[in-house]
Protein backbone atom coordinates (compact mmCIF):
# COMPACT_ATOMS: atom_id res chain seq x y z
CA UNK A 1 0.00 0.00 0.00
CA UNK A 2 1.32 3.68 -0.95
CA UNK A 3 2.10 5.90 1.83
CA UNK A 4 -1.09 8.09 -0.13
CA UNK A 5 -3.47 5.26 0.71
CA UNK A 6 -2.03 5.00 4.56
CA UNK A 7 -2.43 8.81 4.53
CA UNK A 8 -6.16 9.06 3.60
CA UNK A 9 -7.02 6.20 5.70
CA UNK A 10 -5.65 8.51 8.86
CA UNK A 11 -7.02 11.56 7.29
CA UNK A 12 -10.05 10.34 7.43
CA UNK A 13 -9.88 9.42 11.31
CA UNK A 14 -8.64 12.69 11.93
CA UNK A 15 -10.70 14.74 10.32
CA UNK A 16 -8.73 17.03 8.07
CA UNK A 17 -11.40 16.27 5.27
CA UNK A 18 -10.63 14.39 1.57
CA UNK A 19 -6.08 13.48 0.77
CA UNK A 20 -5.13 13.46 -2.73
CA UNK A 21 -1.47 14.58 -2.27
CA UNK A 22 0.54 14.51 0.86
CA UNK A 23 3.85 14.48 0.13
CA UNK A 24 4.91 17.30 -2.53
CA UNK A 25 1.85 19.52 -1.43
CA UNK A 26 2.79 22.82 0.07
CA UNK A 27 -0.18 23.18 1.97
CA UNK A 28 0.49 24.22 5.62
CA UNK A 29 -1.44 21.58 6.99
CA UNK A 30 -0.13 18.42 4.24
CA UNK A 31 3.49 20.10 5.77
CA UNK A 32 2.16 19.24 9.11
CA UNK A 33 0.73 16.01 8.17
CA UNK A 34 4.43 15.28 6.15
CA UNK A 35 6.48 16.05 9.83
CA UNK A 36 3.73 13.33 11.30
CA UNK A 37 3.88 10.43 8.88
CA UNK A 38 7.56 11.03 9.25
CA UNK A 39 7.65 11.07 13.03
CA UNK A 40 5.30 8.46 13.26
CA UNK A 41 7.23 5.73 11.21
CA UNK A 42 10.44 6.47 13.03
CA UNK A 43 8.74 6.28 16.69
CA UNK A 44 7.91 2.51 15.16
CA UNK A 45 10.92 1.86 14.10
CA UNK A 46 12.53 2.52 17.18
CA UNK A 47 9.72 0.48 18.74
CA UNK A 48 11.59 -3.08 18.77
CA UNK A 49 14.26 -4.87 17.18
CA UNK A 50 12.14 -5.47 14.26
CA UNK A 51 13.42 -8.57 11.58
CA UNK A 52 12.43 -6.67 8.77
CA UNK A 53 15.04 -4.05 9.33
CA UNK A 54 17.90 -6.26 10.86
CA UNK A 55 20.86 -6.16 8.84
CA UNK A 56 24.48 -8.51 8.94
CA UNK A 57 27.89 -6.36 8.55
CA UNK A 58 31.03 -7.43 7.84
CA UNK A 59 34.63 -5.94 8.76
CA UNK A 60 36.89 -7.46 6.96
CA UNK A 61 40.59 -7.50 8.58
CA UNK A 62 43.90 -6.03 7.43
CA UNK A 63 45.79 -6.44 10.49
CA UNK A 64 46.31 -2.63 10.95
CA UNK A 65 43.33 -0.37 11.34
CA UNK A 66 40.97 -0.51 14.68
CA UNK A 67 38.20 1.24 13.67
CA UNK A 68 35.70 0.98 10.89
CA UNK A 69 32.91 2.90 9.59
CA UNK A 70 29.45 2.21 10.35
CA UNK A 71 27.16 1.43 7.60
CA UNK A 72 24.95 4.24 5.41
CA UNK A 73 21.62 2.82 7.22
CA UNK A 74 22.72 2.66 10.80
CA UNK A 75 20.31 3.27 13.26
CA UNK A 76 21.26 1.28 16.31
CA UNK A 77 22.79 -1.96 17.26
CA UNK A 78 20.33 -4.73 18.09
CA UNK A 79 19.58 -4.67 22.05
CA UNK A 80 21.46 -8.07 22.60
CA UNK A 81 24.30 -7.24 20.00
CA UNK A 82 27.50 -9.11 19.69
CA UNK A 83 30.65 -9.10 17.45
CA UNK A 84 31.66 -12.35 16.50
CA UNK A 85 34.75 -12.65 15.15
CA UNK A 86 35.60 -15.55 12.84
CA UNK A 87 39.36 -16.16 15.00
CA UNK A 88 37.55 -16.89 18.04
CA UNK A 89 33.65 -18.52 16.90
CA UNK A 90 32.87 -19.62 20.03
CA UNK A 91 32.75 -16.40 22.06
CA UNK A 92 31.87 -13.02 20.91
CA UNK A 93 33.86 -10.13 21.38
CA UNK A 94 33.40 -7.80 24.73
CA UNK A 95 31.46 -5.00 24.52
CA UNK A 96 32.62 -1.77 26.04
CA UNK A 97 30.06 0.26 26.90
CA UNK A 98 31.65 3.74 26.99
CA UNK A 99 34.67 5.40 25.10
CA UNK A 100 35.72 6.36 28.79
CA UNK A 101 35.78 2.90 29.69
CA UNK A 102 37.39 2.12 26.64
CA UNK A 103 40.20 4.63 26.89
CA UNK A 104 40.58 3.52 30.45
CA UNK A 105 41.57 -0.31 28.84
CA UNK A 106 43.83 1.08 26.61
CA UNK A 107 46.02 3.23 29.30
CA UNK A 108 46.00 0.42 31.39
CA UNK A 109 46.81 -1.87 28.56
CA UNK A 110 44.44 -4.48 29.50
CA UNK A 111 44.20 -7.63 26.95
CA UNK A 112 41.03 -8.84 26.73
CA UNK A 113 41.45 -13.02 25.19
CA UNK A 114 38.29 -12.34 23.56
CA UNK A 115 38.63 -8.96 22.20
CA UNK A 116 36.53 -6.22 22.49
CA UNK A 117 34.32 -3.58 20.82
CA UNK A 118 32.88 -0.11 21.45
CA UNK A 119 31.50 2.44 19.02
CA UNK A 120 31.98 6.38 19.31
CA UNK A 121 32.48 8.71 16.90
CA UNK A 122 30.14 7.24 14.56
CA UNK A 123 32.86 4.60 14.26
CA UNK A 124 33.07 0.84 15.28
CA UNK A 125 36.18 0.30 17.70
CA UNK A 126 37.68 -3.05 17.35
CA UNK A 127 40.70 -4.27 19.50
CA UNK A 128 42.72 -6.25 18.81
CA UNK A 129 42.96 -5.44 15.09
CA UNK A 130 41.93 -8.12 13.08
CA UNK A 131 44.06 -9.75 11.39
CA UNK A 132 44.47 -10.37 7.37
CA UNK A 133 41.95 -13.04 6.26
CA UNK A 134 40.27 -12.59 9.27
CA UNK A 135 36.27 -10.84 9.70
CA UNK A 136 34.02 -9.65 12.60
CA UNK A 137 30.31 -9.45 12.09
CA UNK A 138 27.39 -8.05 13.92
CA UNK A 139 23.88 -7.46 13.57
CA UNK A 140 22.43 -3.80 13.46
CA UNK A 141 19.27 -1.92 12.72
CA UNK A 142 18.53 -0.74 9.92
CA UNK A 143 17.26 3.19 9.10
CA UNK A 144 15.95 2.36 5.65
CA UNK A 145 12.05 1.75 6.57
CA UNK A 146 10.60 3.55 3.56
CA UNK A 147 10.89 1.81 0.03
CA UNK A 148 10.77 3.72 -2.95
CA UNK A 149 9.09 2.70 -6.41
CA UNK A 150 12.63 2.38 -7.38
CA UNK A 151 16.06 2.34 -5.86
CA UNK A 152 17.40 1.53 -2.73
CA UNK A 153 15.41 2.27 0.64
CA UNK A 154 15.48 5.32 2.56
CA UNK A 155 15.09 6.43 5.99
CA UNK A 156 12.04 9.01 5.19
CA UNK A 157 8.82 9.46 3.41
CA UNK A 158 9.19 11.72 0.47
CA UNK A 159 6.39 11.09 -2.38
CA UNK A 160 3.29 9.49 -2.67
CA UNK A 161 3.85 6.27 -3.58
CA UNK A 162 6.50 5.00 -1.33
CA UNK A 163 5.30 2.65 0.72
CA UNK A 164 6.55 1.15 4.91
CA UNK A 165 8.68 -1.50 5.39
CA UNK A 166 6.58 -2.36 8.68
CA UNK A 167 3.01 -2.79 9.21
CA UNK A 168 1.13 -0.11 7.27
CA UNK A 169 -1.65 -0.27 9.63
CA UNK A 170 0.00 0.13 12.77
CA UNK A 171 1.69 3.06 10.66
CA UNK A 172 -1.83 4.63 10.37
CA UNK A 173 -2.69 3.95 14.19
CA UNK A 174 0.98 5.57 14.98
CA UNK A 175 -0.09 8.91 12.65
CA UNK A 176 -3.83 9.15 14.44
CA UNK A 177 -2.77 9.46 17.73
CA UNK A 178 0.49 11.19 17.06
CA UNK A 179 -1.53 13.89 15.30
CA UNK A 180 -4.42 14.49 18.24
CA UNK A 181 -1.41 14.52 20.33
CA UNK A 182 0.46 17.26 18.59
CA UNK A 183 -3.52 18.95 18.25
CA UNK A 184 -4.02 18.88 21.82
CA UNK A 185 -7.03 16.46 21.31
CA UNK A 186 -7.86 13.51 23.04
CA UNK A 187 -5.84 10.79 22.16
CA UNK A 188 -5.97 8.30 24.89
CA UNK A 189 -8.20 5.60 22.94
CA UNK A 190 -6.14 5.79 19.88
CA UNK A 191 -3.17 5.26 21.60
CA UNK A 192 -4.28 2.52 23.59
CA UNK A 193 -5.55 1.07 19.85
CA UNK A 194 -1.93 1.42 19.05
CA UNK A 195 -0.06 0.02 21.83
CA UNK A 196 -2.63 -3.37 21.51
CA UNK A 197 -1.70 -3.51 17.77
CA UNK A 198 1.94 -2.97 18.86
CA UNK A 199 2.52 -5.44 21.16
CA UNK A 200 0.77 -8.07 18.99
CA UNK A 201 3.21 -7.27 15.76
CA UNK A 202 6.10 -7.36 18.56
CA UNK A 203 4.92 -10.82 19.82
CA UNK A 204 4.25 -12.28 16.19
CA UNK A 205 7.44 -11.09 15.00
CA UNK A 206 10.09 -13.80 14.10
CA UNK A 207 13.29 -11.70 16.05
CA UNK A 208 10.52 -11.32 19.15
CA UNK A 209 11.32 -15.32 20.83
CA UNK A 210 14.78 -16.36 20.17
CA UNK A 211 15.02 -19.99 20.64
CA UNK A 212 18.03 -21.04 22.97
CA UNK A 213 19.74 -24.40 22.56
CA UNK A 214 21.51 -25.90 25.91
CA UNK A 215 25.32 -23.81 26.44
CA UNK A 216 23.61 -21.07 26.11
CA UNK A 217 24.89 -20.11 29.39
CA UNK A 218 28.74 -20.28 28.46
CA UNK A 219 27.98 -18.23 25.25
CA UNK A 220 26.83 -15.02 27.26
CA UNK A 221 29.58 -15.71 29.48
CA UNK A 222 32.10 -12.59 29.69
CA UNK A 223 35.22 -11.62 31.37
CA UNK A 224 35.50 -10.67 34.46
CA UNK A 225 35.14 -6.69 34.47
CA UNK A 226 39.14 -6.10 35.36
CA UNK A 227 38.57 -2.64 37.32
CA UNK A 228 36.90 -1.72 40.50
CA UNK A 229 33.05 -1.32 40.63
CA UNK A 230 31.62 1.12 42.96
CA UNK A 231 28.39 0.98 44.33
CA UNK A 232 26.05 3.63 43.83
CA UNK A 233 25.86 5.89 46.17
Amino acid sequence: MAIIDVAKNAATLIGIGAVTQVFGSTNTTMLQFQACINRSAETIRDEFDWQSLQKMETITGDGVEEDFALPVDYQRMLADADVWPTGSPNNPMTRILTSSQWLQASIQAFQNPYGEWCIFGDRMHLRPVVPVGETAKYMYVSNWIVRPTAGNNKPLFTADTDTFVLNERLLELCIVWNWKAGKNQAYSKELQDYETMLNRLIDKDRGAKPILSGGSEGRRAKLAWPWTVHEAS
